[in-house]
């Protein structure tokens, strides 16, 4: 009767299954870990920041969102505003320009000195000699093919005062750099980088710029203005720069991440090292690394993991030549080279949307994020590259909601909250080509594609971080409104604009993990980025090494101090069986003492025993002889008596 009673309440069931909406599949957890810490090492670009021998004023609002509909801002500028870096053929032809410096020379191990008690004064420099000394005091080491960041204090005027004579009076004349034997002793520990936290890695007074010389001629490169947080200070990170992608760029403006382990992972003091509370073997719970050992395991395993994986850079150069929205970038130029002045620097005109770049929620909207608001944790996340160039039949067509979900089940990839979507259209092939707008928009066939305004609510609603594209708007050509921009950016989803995918890159239809660096402009609407795509990193599973190598740590030291507590236990039941030997040998002794002294007295005894028998000998001798003579005596007296009675008689 059960049975008779279910059959139709499963069939019915089983009907119902088609009619049930699909299960979402789970989302995949973030790639960035909340124990990780990341730390933006970069100042913005703004109006009042010192530049080198200036105050910089090269940022102009250019329209905004009340007047124009969008807000953007120019910037005229050199290569080395604000936190820049210093390409090798800065100061060396022949040496790597900033495009030019592999990607794994970009990331590394890098310790953080805080040099600012060695500095005495403006001008003064970092030695050889102190970097040294510093090493010793602290147990922190430069590691071998590693970078330095060294804190100063300078970074402390940044943005202060609004004229060169001000900032110059207020830092006393100058600011600190480094000697010429640091120099060398940097190269001997074959370092990739250098950064410090003032103008310049030689101090203020130099004309000839020998520290520079000498280490970007190793093809090394050097960070100026960095922002140094005092709580990483005198500790190891792992550092992550993106400088600008600037054609043959004797630098570039960087942004510039360090990334730590959280607060979780240091229960205890630094440098304390406790023993167990109560007396009794250790135990294994009591053993904690210093702080500085473990940021160091954690750098070292972020290295592996990045050397470990495929890094994909999916940027434009910024160049004369390249499309801008409606325009041809031509606002690079050069004002120095090394034969003529002895250094190399160019000089940029650019609004921030340039190259590839992105759009910042305040682009279009009020309100929301700026370039420089968006959180370092929405820059690092999984990245789902589509492409979608078949829904694309002709310029100025749309990608609409429909396609991206058949894309989503066709590529078996479903887009998820925190993702940054990379859409690749077909228009990427177009890029740099041609000379004119106008060349351009033949070539293309009057335009380039973009979203429909349905697609946006599909980002809306799943959650991305951003959205980005091949062509030069997230919106199509003709646009004039751009709902597709206004919808995702109210909603602080950023864009990407300009992503360099082509038809032959290997990274369609494939999901990896994503860090994405705009160039930093304060309140900037934008900024050109740098875009990297890491296949088959998981920052998870440097945790899990980190905790394994804290276990081992852990056991190692439990070991040692088990080792010293047996010995320690064994030298006491040493001493206690030592000090048993020693009273057993005194017994020993004692009793070998009394055996001697039990025979002396044996021998006193049958000694005195002989003499005992002598003298009875003798007593018995002298006992017959004295009865013998008494009793000699006695008849002589009794002789006597007779005699004297006789004589008496006779009388």
């Amino acid at each position: 009767m059960f049975r008779r009673g279910l059959a139709p309440l499963m069939l019915a069931v089983l009907l119902m299954l088609p009619m049930l909406p699909a299960a979402s599949s789970p989302s995949p957890r973030p790639v960035l870990p909340g124990a990780i810490e990341v730390y933006d090492l970069s100042w913005r670009v703004e109006n009042g920041i010192p530049i080198f021998f200036n105050i910089f004023h090269g940022m102009e609002t250019v329209a905004t969102v009340a007047e124009n509909g969008y807000y953007m801002n120019r910037l005229t500028m050199t290569e080395h505003t604000s936190t820049h870096m210093d390409a090798p053929c800065h100061f060396v032809e022949g040496a790597w320009c900033v495009d030019e410096i592999p990607v794994r020379r970009l990331y590394g191990v890098a310790v953080v000195m805080d040099a600012s008690r060695y500095i005495m004064g403006p001008n003064d420099t970092i030695t050889a000699s102190e970097i040294r000394i510093w090493e010793t005091v602290t147990g922190l080491r430069i590691p071998k093919g590693g970078i330095l960041l060294v804190y100063t204090g300078w970074s402390d005027y940044w943005g202060l005062y609004d004229s060169w004579e001000e900032y110059m009076d207020a830092t006393g004349g100058g600011f600190p750099g480094f000697s010429e034997d640091a120099a060398d002793y940097l190269i001997e520990r074959g370092v990739i980088g250098v950064g410090i936290d003032t103008l310049s890695i030689d101090p203020a007074p130099s004309t000839d710029f020998i520290f520079h010389k000498k280490l970007l001629a190793t093809n090394a490169w050097a960070l100026e203005n960095v922002r140094i947080p005092r709580e990483i200070l005198n500790s190891y990170v792992f550092l992550f720069v993106a400088p600008m992608k600037i054609d043959q760029g004797s630098g570039a403006p960087t942004r510039v991440f360090a990334f730590t382990l959280g607060e979780e992972y240091f229960p205890v003091e630094e440098g304390l090292m406790p023993l167990p509370a109560k007396p009794g073997p250790p135990v294994l719970e009591d053993f904690e690394p210093p702080r500085h050992m473990v940021q160091l395991a954690f750098a070292q395993e972020m290295k592996r993991a990045f050397d470990s994986a495929v890094i994909y850079d999916l940027s434009w150069e910024v160049r004369n030549g390249i499309p801008l929205f409606f325009n041809i970038f031509d606002g690079f130029s050069n004002l120095a080279t090394i034969e003529e002045l002895g250094y190399y620097i160019n000089r940029l005109v650019m609004v921030e949307h340039t190259s590839t770049h992105m759009d910042a929620p305040c682009h279009f909207v009020e309100g929301v994020w700026c370039v420089d608001e968006v959180p370092p944790e929405r820059l690092i996340s999984r990245a789902v590259v589509m492409d979608v160039s078949w829904a694309v039949s002709s310029p100025n067509d749309t990608v609409s909601a429909e396609e991206v979900r058949r894309w989503e089940r066709e590529a078996n990839i479903r887009i998820s909250p925190g993702d940054i979507v990379l859409t690749y259209t077909g228009w990427g092939d177009y890029w740099g080509l041609y000379d004119e707008w106008g060349d351009y928009m033949d070539a293309t066939g009057g335009g380039f594609p973009g979203f429909a305004e349905d697609a946006a609510q599909i980002f809306v609603s799943r959650g991305v971080y951003g959205v980005g594209i091949d062509t030069l708007s997230t919106d199509p050509a003709p646009s004039t409104i751009f709902p597709f921009h206004k919808r995702v950016l109210e909603e602080n989803i950023y864009g990407l604009e300009n992503v360099r995918l082509t038809r032959d890159s290997p990274v369609l239809n494939r999901t990896f993990t994503a860090f994405v660096f705009p160039f930093k402009v304060g309140m900037g609407s934008g900024g050109t980025t740098r875009i990297f795509l890491l296949d088959g990193l998981d920052m998870w599973s440097v945790l899990d090494e980190v905790d394994e190598w804290l276990e081992i740590y852990r056991y190692l030291e439990w070991n040692r101090a088990y080792n010293q507590y047996i010995g320690n236990e064994t030298a006491s039941l040493g001493n206690f069986l030592r000090n048993i030997r020693d009273a057993i040998d005194d017994v020993n002794s004692s009793l070998e003492e009394l055996d001697q002294a039990v025979k002396d007295l044996q021998q006193r005894i049958s000694d005195l025993e002989d003499d005992v028998k002598a003298s009875r000998e003798e007593v018995e001798s002298l006992s017959s002889q004295t009865g013998l003579a008494i009793a000699l005596s006695l008849i002589a007296l009794a002789a006597l008596a007779l005699y004297i009675l006789i004589t008496r008689a006779r009388e």
